[in-house]
C-alpha cells in the first residue's frame, strides 16, 4: 500500500511540474510573439497563472498531508498486528504446554 501512496505523491509532483512547464511555455510564447500584447492583458494572464499555481500548490500540500495521515494509520495497524501476533504466540505456547500435560 505504501507504493500506492508513493505513486499518488509522484502524480501530484508530476502535475505540479507540468503546470510549471506550461507556465514557462506561455511566458516564452509571449516573449517570442512579434505582436506586443497590451500591458493589461499580460497582467491578467500573469495573475491567472499565479492563481493556478497557488491552487496546484495547495492541492499538492493536501495530497502530502493525506499521505502522511495514511502512513500513520498504516503504522498503527502494523503495530496492532505485531501486538496480536505476540498474543497469538503466547496462546500457542500455552496450548503446547497444555497438550503436554494431557
Amino acid at each position: 500500500m505504501c507504493n500506492v501512496w508513493g505513486v499518488e505523491l509522484l502524480k501530484a509532483y508530476i502535475f505540479y511540474l507540468l503546470l510549471l512547464v506550461s507556465l514557462i511555455c506561455c511566458l516564452l510564447h509571449f516573449r517570442s510573439c512579434n505582436a506586443v500584447a497590451d500591458a493589461q492583458t499580460l497582467l491578467e494572464e500573469k495573475e491567472a497563472a499565479v492563481e493556478k499555481l497557488a491552487i496546484s500548490d495547495y492541492e499538492l500540500r493536501l495530497a502530502q498531508e493525506d499521505i502522511l495521515k495514511l502512513k500513520s494509520e498504516l503504522q498503527k495497524k502494523a503495530e496492532n498486528l505485531n501486538e496480536l501476533n505476540g498474543i497469538f504466540l503466547v496462546f500457542q505456547d500455552i496450548l503446547i504446554v497444555f497438550n503436554f500435560c494431557y
